[in-house]
């Protein structure tokens, strides 16, 4: 003859834990019973769900962890109370530990734990005042009530971290707060008050800057063309000189006894001379009253 199937009721049975809880149960052919706070919710995706478990052969039970009548009426109905509450309801377990009390007919007890260890968990803040001081707190009032209990823990579950990216009470990824700030460019924008180049304040800028070059260019290029002209220019000078010299001739010592190199500077010198002499009131060749002798030139006393 084979053995009776316990009564399980599962508490929180619509969460993300709870739901796979009461389904394997119903499957294992334990008659089963969810507590919920709404048999016809409003949300259409629960009510779909709650239909599933209705066709499974669930029973729904109406009840609130607030509502203490609900839940000694829910738990007389059981003999293995399994609570699988999430981790904003983890405190209010203690009200189901005292309606187990005042029933006095469950067999067995597994609180919300599922997790990782309370009593040997090393977790930091936020998480071990969040969590892991609440789950060990439970376990002090578990043991205090002198109900009948097994800790399953099965290790971290990622359908509670994953979409969150490990923000507990988050349910979404970390946003920015404000406007998310552009990528950093390696060529563009300006340093200044807009900040980091190819940010928002440097693209502000940018016509005036656009302006800026083009005048820089424009003068570069007036440079260039007049660089350009004063080439051509002097090449036509040097051009025009060489034509004008006489061609097939050497040129001819200088009589007065100087390098044919020489004479512009000589002559240079002499008209230099002869302007300050003039200036001087006297004559060309006459300094302070005494002759003196201009280069290239011979000069002759009276006796």
């Amino acid at each position: 003859m084979a053995a009776e199937k316990s009564r399980i009721l599962v508490v929180g049975g619509t969460g993300c834990l709870g739901r796979h809880v009461v389904a394997a149960s119903a499957r294992l052919g334990h008659p089963t019973l969810a507590l919920v706070r709404d048999t016809v919710p409003s949300d259409p995706a629960k009510a779909q769900l709650l239909k599933s478990f209705q066709a499974a052969g669930i029973t729904l039970l109406k009840g609130d962890l607030d509502d203490h009548g609900s839940l000694v009426s829910a738990v007389r109905l059981a003999d293995v109370v399994i609570s699988t509450v999430g981790v904003r309801q983890i405190p209010d377990q203690t009200k189901l530990v005292a309606a187990i009390k005042e029933a006095g007919n469950v067999k067995r007890f597994l609180p919300s734990e599922f997790g990782l260890d309370a009593d040997r968990s090393e977790a930091v803040e936020p998480t071990r005042s969040l969590i892991t001081a609440t789950k060990a707190a439970i376990r002090r009032a578990v043991e205090a009530a002198g109900v009948p209990y097994t800790y399953v823990l099965a290790g971290y579950f990622f359908c509670y971290g994953l979409p969150g990216v490990g923000q507990v009470l988050d349910r979404a990824p970390p946003r920015r707060q404000g406007r998310r700030p552009r990528r950093r460019r390696r060529q563009g924008g300006v340093r200044g008050r807009g900040g980091h180049r190819g940010l928002r304040g440097a693209r502000r800028r940018r016509p005036a800057r656009r302006e800026q070059d083009a005048a820089h260019q424009a003068a570069g290029q007036h440079a260039v063309a007049q660089r350009a002209a004063g080439a051509v220019g002097a090449e036509d000078r040097q051009g025009a000189r060489a034509r004008a010299r006489p061609r097939g001739r050497r040129p001819q010592a200088d009589p007065r006894g100087f390098d044919s190199a020489e004479p512009r500077a000589v002559d240079r010198a002499r008209d230099a001379h002869q302007g300050g002499a003039e200036q001087a009131g006297g004559r060309p060749g006459v300094r302070g009253g005494r002759r003196r002798a201009l280069p290239g030139r011979e000069v002759h006393h009276r006796r």
